[in-house]
Order: C-alpha cells, then structure tokens, then sequence
C-alpha cells in the first residue's frame, strides 16, 4: 500500500508502472476486433490500413493494468460502384471509437465505435462525406455503466 502526498504524485507513480506502447501492435490489434459497416454501403471496399495516418491516445484507469484507448483508424479505399470515368478519388474511410487494454495479457475489451466517415473527391475535384455516428456500438455485448471514471493522459 502507498500513501501519496497529492493526486499528481500518485498519478506520476501510475504512468511509471505503464510499459511503452507499441504504435503498430496496438493499431493493428483494434483493426481486427473492429466490424466495418458504412464504407460498403456507399459503395467503397477497404484496401489497407493506414497505420501512419492512424492513431490513438492512451489514458490510465483505476483499473490495474488496464488503458483506456481513444482510436482513429484510417483506412484507404477503392470505390468499386463507379466507372473510371465517374470513379472518386482520394477515399479515406476513418473509424473512431474506444476501447479498454490489458497492457499484461495485450488484449483489448469494450471496443466502441463512435463515428465512422468516408472523404473522398468527385471526378470534378468537388469534396464528399458521408457519416455514421453510433451511440452506443459495443463489440462483444453490451454494456450500459462506465466503468472506469478517472481517464489520466500518459
């Protein structure tokens, strides 16, 4: 048991206990829990993750050993309803969401998606969007508490 003078001392003393997150395998492990929904229904299928335009931030919990994980995943596409006369261009499908991690076992749980939105630009260079904002798309069941109240960045 520690005793701390103050809230920013205990806080320091958690970040310490947090090993350095892998940019890639914590990128590459939400891509495969994650279920795309919006880019087929306009038409686009994904080509590859964008791990260098990706990215996340990571906050302690009062949870031991666990992150809370904020995530934009962004994925290039091909528009496969078009022509090559008509087709768009410069698609990106970018996935927003949050998820817990356990950063001993590596493993991700209460992955929510919060926003899924396609850019792309028309044959005539004119800019389009379309958006899917989820309110509550848990993977794996659902859960109606917040369990873990205090989010501290590291």
């Amino acid at each position: 048991m520690f005793i701390y003078k103050d809230l920013k001392s205990c806080l320091d003393r958690l970040k310490s206990n947090v090993p350095e997150l892998d940019k890639t395998n914590i990128i590459l492990g939400i891509d495969k829990e994650r279920i795309p929904r919006l880019d087929r229904e306009i038409g686009f299928e994904i080509v590859e993750l964008s791990q260098d335009l990706s990215s996340f931030s990571a906050f302690i919990t009062e949870a031991n050993y666990k992150l809370a994980i904020e995530f934009d995943l962004k994925y290039h596409l091909s528009d496969f309803k078009s022509t090559k006369e008509n087709e768009r261009q410069n698609s990106i499908l970018t996935v927003e969401g949050e998820c817990m991690y356990d950063y001993t076992d590596k493993n991700f749980s209460e992955i929510r998606i919060r926003r899924e939105t396609v850019n792309w630009s028309e044959v005539d260079g004119t800019p389009g969007r379309r958006s899917n904002v989820y309110v509550d798309c848990l993977i794996g069941g659902i859960n109606e508490e917040v369990k873990y109240k205090i989010r501290e960045p590291l």
